[in-house]
């Protein structure tokens, strides 16, 4: 006896919904139209990295340049974003570079400070000889 092998019907099309288009907003733009989004999230991160920067030691000369990248990006970005739409990352930006501005000026005036109090301690003014002293402890 055979056995019979059932005939495959044709599938139906799957009823499929429409779909979601994102959100829109006042002026007609999704959220990732959002032409300054780009600059404000550069912005985030060269100002997170700059703060960062400007806490350390050995790296708070570099603070300057990723502080100064971020106010420049969250300014670009706060200006190439539309009215009604958020800005939130591009004014945090330009919060982060004004404070890693501000930590590295700080920082600059504490290690001035050190080495004019080294250098007078050892009575120099040459500055290798206030790394020597340094070294030597």
């Amino acid at each position: 006896m055979e056995q019979q092998v059932p005939q495959q019907e044709s599938q139906q099309p799957f009823n499929q919904q429409p779909i979601p288009q994102p959100p829109v907003n006042q002026q007609g733009l999704t959220p990732q139209e959002n032409p300054g989004r780009i600059w404000s999230v550069i912005g985030l991160i060269t100002g997170i990295l700059g703060v960062v920067l400007a806490c350390s030691v050995v790296f708070f000369f570099l603070s300057f340049i990723l502080a100064i990248a971020a106010l420049v990006c969250g300014i670009i970005g706060r200006n190439r974003t539309p009215e009604g739409i958020e800005s939130g990352m591009a004014i945090a930006s330009i919060v982060l570079g004004i404070v890693g501005l501000v930590i590295g000026v700080i920082m600059v005036a504490f290690w001035m400070l050190a080495f004019a109090g080294i250098a007078a301690e050892i009575g120099t003014t040459d500055i290798g000889e206030v790394f020597q002293y340094l070294l030597t402890y």
